[in-house]
């Protein structure tokens, strides 16, 4: 009875060599190989996904920042205008607001910078 029962089993490790054929072990190889690359090819895909949706808000950020320097440019040679026709406290003025904005700018390029290195860097072996 016990080998009866053993016969109708699942090929498993247990089998004795030669039970199967070489062509049905490479053809449970070749599917295996298939099933693995395309597991892994959607777990890359996963990754990539979900780094793209995390890395948006530096993007958001580091566009902003570029828009607040331009306007900080802007600013200078408005003010620049300005000093020209106006009493010179006012081309102080200009200067201040005009490196507030590049501090800002520089501010928020920096933490674009370090959310888009977080997303890139994170490790997905988890």
């Amino acid at each position: 009875m016990v080998e009866g029962g053993e016969a109708h089993e699942p090929a498993t490790t247990e089998t004795p060599p030669g039970d199967e054929s070489l062509r049905t072990l490479f053809r449970r190889l070749i599917v295996d190989a298939r099933n693995f690359l395309r597991a892994e090819v959607e777990r890359r895909r996963a990754q990539v996904l979900r780094r793209a949706v995390e890395s948006r808000y530096a993007v958001i950020i580091a566009a902003s920042s570029l828009l607040l320097a331009q306007a900080a440019v802007i600013a200078l040679m408005v003010g620049l205008l300005f000093v020209l026709a106006a009493r010179v406290g006012f081309g102080w003025a200009t200067v201040i607001v005009t490196l507030g904005g590049l501090i800002v700018a520089g501010i928020m390029a920096r933490v674009a910078l370090t959310l888009l290195r977080r997303a890139i860097s994170r490790d997905d072996d988890d």
